[in-house]
């Protein structure tokens, strides 16, 4: 999947859009992407729901799988959160392999402000769906 791809399937993915998430940059191997939370996002307390957080970081890292050309499902993850934000500031999540292989991937991920870091994460992928007249029925069928 080159940067191009990349860029059209966040900008453009129906779950992407409707949460605000938007294409950063993708350089060797490390994807990077924002999102501006709105009220949707919030929680009781007036801060980012962690749960849109983990949401936020399972994107990210789930798009980089998918750059290796084919389409995974999160087996597990991790998440420790470290600090938090109110709604209306922008978030980025970068992330990048640990472990690339045949069916298994495992990638960590990052998700920040411009003056804080939110949470550190890794998950775990497995793919079902290699590249081939399948994962591009997948991708037409959901509008990706």
């Amino acid at each position: 999947m080159e940067r191009e791809d990349i860029k059209i399937l966040v900008n453009e993915g129906i779950f992407t859009k409707a949460n605000n998430m938007s294409f950063v940059s993708y350089e060797d191997e490390v994807l990077t992407l924002k999102m501006l939370p709105d009220e949707r996002h919030i929680s009781e307390l007036n801060i980012l729901h962690g749960g849109i957080i983990y949401t936020f970081a399972d994107t990210v890292t789930g798009i980089l799988c998918m750059t290796l050309g084919k389409v995974y499902v999160t087996i597990d993850a991790t998440m420790n959160y470290i600090s938090n934000t109110p709604k209306g500031v922008e978030i980025f999540g970068r992330a990048h392999f640990i472990h690339k292989g045949n069916t298994i991937c495992v990638v960590d991920v990052e998700v920040y402000t411009k003056e804080k870091l939110l949470t550190k994460g890794t998950f775990t992928y497995h793919s079902y769906l290699k590249k081939d007249n399948n994962y591009t029925a997948y991708l037409e069928k959901n509008k990706i």
